[in-house]
């Protein structure tokens, strides 16, 4: 059956113009309402009725996506019986969006309120998946090519949980820091000498204090914490 003939009503009759899409202007949401019933004004349909009288529309996607327009957005109105189009109404929207920054023809972007937005890329061989979340300045990067596997986390700062750490949270440490440290200290364990009953030559231990001392500040990162 054709998209026509569910959207006909009961008698199969069908407007003259044949329209049974329409663009409208969302004008009432209820905040306390689950089910993404949201109130749209029609041109030309509905100049009449005030907002109160005008009739619910139901969504039109599946109650696993949720999405809902906000007061002044424009959406398509699928109507089910097109001789009264306020009899039952669907929505899908909201329209007129920019899409300018897709990058490639193959990106899958779902874009949240805000500055929320979740792109899924492939190459024009459906290779080289990546995943891109936007949440404002913070995001994911999953990257998963034929030269690279990469997750890059960007923020201010990153909290690594698990369900089996412990109740608070610890700085991560810099390896580098650390290794270049044990390192020297290694150096002077097998190489130092010193006398009898005398001190190590050459005396190691003001620079081991300078080292000890400038480790203690920046061996621990302060942007980066797990448990």
């Amino acid at each position: 059956m054709t998209l026509r003939g569910l959207l006909r009503d009961k008698s199969g009759r069908s407007s003259s113009s044949g329209d049974i899409i329409y663009q409208g202007k969302v004008v009432k949401i209820d905040e306390l309402d689950t089910t993404g019933s949201i109130t749209v004004r029609i041109p030309n349909i509905d100049d009449i009725l005030p907002d109160d009288n005008l009739p619910f529309c139901r969504p039109l996607l599946s109650p696993h996506i949720w999405v809902r327009p906000n007061i002044g957005d424009v959406v398509h109105i699928l109507s089910s019986n097109t001789m009264i189009p306020g009899y039952s109404r669907l929505w899908i929207g909201p329209v007129g969006k920019d899409y300018a920054e897709f990058s490639h023809k193959n990106d899958i972007v779902i874009h949240g309120k805000g500055k929320l937005k979740l792109k899924l890329s492939v190459d024009d061989d459906n290779e080289n998946p990546n995943i891109l979340l936007n949440a404002g300045e913070s995001f994911i990067d999953i990257d998963d090519t034929e030269n690279s596997r990469n997750i890059e986390i960007g923020s201010n700062f990153i909290y690594l949980r698990s369900d089996e750490g412990s109740n608070s949270d610890h700085s991560v440490v810099y390896g580098e820091e650390l290794v270049e440290t044990l390192r020297y200290m290694m150096d002077i364990i097998n190489t130092h000498k010193h006398p009898p009953n005398g001190p190590p030559i050459p005396d190691f231990i003001p620079e081991m204090k300078r080292r000890s001392n400038s480790l203690i500040e920046t061996i621990l990162s302060k942007r980066v914490k797990t448990n």
